[in-house]
């Protein structure tokens, strides 16, 4: 995706959200696999869930900034290129929050946030039941399964 076409999306969603959450579903081609992170047990939200690096964006910041400064901050890695927007939702608890969830690719070797995350890991979609059953919320594993839907076309 370009800058421009993130720029109007952003821009656009703004108008329409109190707060909008960014995805990265950061890819490996070589082995088909998404870089995933388990969130601590001590999380307030989601504890001991698997998501992928993410936040929120914060005021004045373009969604490809958001997705630059998620990246390096939950990772250490270095957004190259955003490929594609695969999934949004809205939060059911306020739909004046809307999750995007974008295909993506980083350098780097992914390194976890300490205290926010116990384990980082690169899954390909055969090793997703090694993850645990409803180790995925609802949302995340929609958006996972339209990630690795959209790395079977590449």
């Amino acid at each position: 995706m370009s800058e421009t076409d993130l720029q109007f999306l952003g821009d656009r969603l703004k108008s329409h959200y109190r707060e909008l959450i960014l995805d990265a579903f950061i890819v490996n081609l070589n082995d088909r696999s998404i870089l995933l992170q388990k969130r601590s047990l001590d999380r307030k939200l989601f504890p001991g869930f698997w998501d992928p690096v993410g936040g929120h964006l914060e005021e004045g910041e373009s969604l490809a900034e958001c997705l630059r400064r998620e990246i390096r901050e939950e990772s250490t890695m270095t957004l190259d290129s955003i490929l594609a927007l695969v999934h949004q939702f809205e939060w059911d608890t306020d739909k004046s929050v809307l999750n995007l969830q974008f295909v993506c690719f980083a350098a780097g070797t992914p390194k976890h946030e300490a205290g926010k995350v116990s384990e980082v890991r690169w899954v390909r979609e055969d090793q997703l039941a090694e993850l645990g059953s409803g180790a995925l919320t609802p949302p995340i594993r929609e958006g996972l399964f339209k990630a690795f839907n959209f790395l079977r076309m590449k």
